[in-house]
């Protein structure tokens, strides 16, 4: 483990959380500018994320974030991690396990995500 390793760890922590409070107003901070995610086949821009927090279409129930691996250097740290959740968008439940790639850039000395990749879980175990 580096040293910016627990760092990184936190910064996750704070993503998840906000994730689940919906908390635009710290995910806002939290995605770089240039964010962008690859979910359900689809890219979807830093508006977009937020979005659906904004109009009260996302709801996450519970969201349980487990990291798997991390690479961290002194520009950024790519994470690969499993998310459970309970959710609905739009009234429709949106549940499940998903594996998930985080690429977090080391900008201006602060952590930001830039990238979110979602995919089908794996069921591997480590």
């Amino acid at each position: 483990m580096t040293a910016r390793r627990p760092c990184v760890d936190g910064f996750v922590d704070t993503w998840v959380h906000a994730e689940l409070r919906g908390d635009v107003t710290l995910l806002s901070h939290l995605l770089d500018d240039d964010f962008v995610a690859v979910e359900a086949g689809r890219t979807v821009d830093k508006e977009t994320w937020l979005a659906r927090y904004r109009s009260g279409g996302l709801v996450h129930h519970a969201y349980f974030w487990r990291t798997l691996d991390a690479r961290v250097d002194s520009l950024g740290a790519f994470v690969v991690g499993r998310l459970d959740h309970s959710s609905s968008y739009r009234g429709r439940p949106a549940c499940g396990r998903v594996t998930v790639t985080l690429t977090v850039t080391a900008r201006s000395r602060r952590w930001r995500l830039a990238g979110l990749h979602a995919g089908p879980d794996a069921g591997s175990e480590r």
